[in-house]
């Protein structure tokens, strides 16, 4: 009986209940509604795949239910009464982790078909053939052409310009003559994330907020719930999980260098560099993409590079430090 009481205790002081249901607005600015575009997106996408909707199947993700997932997240933005509001949008700015990858795939295909060497001169320009038919309809460009000594294949890697179900487009480009394989990319490790559980009458987001060895899959993290309602009024219900305590978040100590944020969108900020050094930021392939002196705490125009993992180099004092880093 005692045992039952301290874990019922213990349990309590973990999860916070703060059950508080305000009004709110499904409406926001259009740069606001620009911000949670993609993550409204990636939870439509998930939901597709966890209830076997119909649009499993096609490259296009539901608009309808997209929106609604974009509804919900305004509605929390808005929801300027609630403090837990304040910690997940402002403090912690959390987002939806970048899984699935819904805007860049590769295709390894035999370089003497003309289609692949017209890819590899202008893309824009590409025939009406199967290829040409996929590009045209889903919007798609390249963003690099390359080619693997030992392989007998070149590789293009394309970008969408709006969110698609890259599983089905993959297959579509899998089935034209002369392409080895067609795969999205991958993101690996953990961070924070939003999920959600769409009900008959609620919709429920989780916010999460990880640390600690977020690379094979974070050691803490912090929950935070809220309820979304059809009329766009939001409910607290309370957080949980780890104990969130500032200097637990650093994860490293003072004498080693942070980067961050990770994932990345733009710019990487480097913390607690002891005078000047050099950098290396090299992709899954081993090339060197971007490199330089360091001068200030921030490597920065790294909008250009496609969603995945790399790896940044920082090399000072004759060491040379790895970190896996992801692009958003």
């Amino acid at each position: 009986m005692k045992r039952a009481i301290s874990a019922l205790l213990f349990f309590c002081f973990i999860y916070t209940i703060q059950a508080q249901k305000v009004k709110s607005s499904c409406s926001a600015h259009d740069s606001i509604v620009a911000k949670y575009r993609n993550d409204a997106d990636r939870l439509a996408l998930r939901m597709i795949y966890k209830i076997g909707s119909a649009y499993i199947d096609s490259a296009t993700i539901q608009k309808t239910l997209s929106d609604t997932m974009l509804n919900a997240l305004i509605a929390v933005y808005n929801a300027d009464s609630l403090p837990a509001r304040d910690t997940v949008i402002f403090m912690r700015n959390l987002h939806t982790y970048p899984t699935p990858v819904m805007t860049n795939f590769y295709m390894a295909a035999d370089s003497m078909l003309p289609w692949m060497q017209q890819l590899r001169l202008d893309s824009s320009k590409i025939g009406t053939d199967s290829v040409g038919f996929l590009i045209k309809t889903y919007k798609l460009k390249v963003v690099r052409y390359y080619r693997i000594n030992q392989f007998p294949y070149h590789i293009a890697i394309f970008e969408s310009s709006e969110n698609l179900n890259l599983d089905v487009l993959t297959r579509l480009f899998n089935k034209i003559g002369g392409v080895y394989f067609a795969n999205k990319g991958k993101v690996e490790g953990d961070g924070n994330d939003i999920t959600q559980i769409k009900t008959k009458n609620f919709i429920e987001l989780i916010y999460s907020y990880g640390w600690e060895n977020c690379q094979t899959g974070c050691l803490n993290r912090r929950f935070w719930k809220f309820n979304v309602y059809p009329n766009c009024s939001v409910d607290f219900l309370g957080s949980y999980g780890s104990i969130w305590k500032p200097s637990s978040i650093i994860g490293i100590s003072e004498n080693h260098v942070q980067a961050s944020p990770n994932p990345f969108h733009d710019k990487i900020t480097l913390q607690n560099l002891n005078g000047p050094c050099q950098y290396r930021l090299i992709n899954t392939f081993g090339q060197v993409l971007k490199d330089g002196n360091i001068s200030a705490p921030q490597i920065e125009n790294l909008e250009g590079l496609t969603a995945g993992i790399y790896y940044l180099q920082i090399l000072s004092n004759h060491s040379t430090k790895t970190y896996r880093v992801v692009k958003e």
